[in-house]
């Protein structure tokens, strides 16, 4: 989005030359974002613009140094809205019992872990 140039290692948008004034911007799986791209993104976005960032703080990490999402959800005076409930898996799902466990640390990380990689390796060993 930022049109990144490989022969002069730069962005198309950046502090001098901005997206559109009235521009909106909805980030998705902001977990992932790097503190490098977020800072270009941020010099490219006009004074005006609009920016919504979703995200899961509990998701993936980014690859790079930062962990954007969490430390904007850390900030006071922030207006931020949290999902508390999620219908994206029945109460009774083993993927939704997981995730629930995890986020409310009452299940080893590393088994819960090891059991989804045994359910992965048993399903992929099924379709062949």
């Amino acid at each position: 989005m930022l049109g990144y140039n490989t022969a002069t290692n730069s962005f198309k948008y950046n502090k001098e030359h901005q997206f559109a004034e009235n521009s909106i911007f909805v980030i998705d799986e902001a977990s992932m974002i790097d503190i490098s791209m977020f800072a270009a993104f941020l010099e490219a976005v006009p004074d005006k613009a609009r920016v919504y960032i979703l995200g899961d703080p509990n998701q993936l990490p980014s690859v790079d140094a930062g962990a954007v999402l969490g430390d904007l959800l850390s900030l006071d005076g922030l207006n931020s809205v949290k999902l508390i409930e999620s219908n994206r898996f029945s109460k009774d799902s083993p993927v939704g019992n997981f995730a629930l466990g995890i986020s409310g640390n009452s299940i080893d990380k590393n088994t819960c872990l090891q059991i989804v990689f045994y359910q992965e390796i048993f399903r992929f060993r099924n379709i062949s």
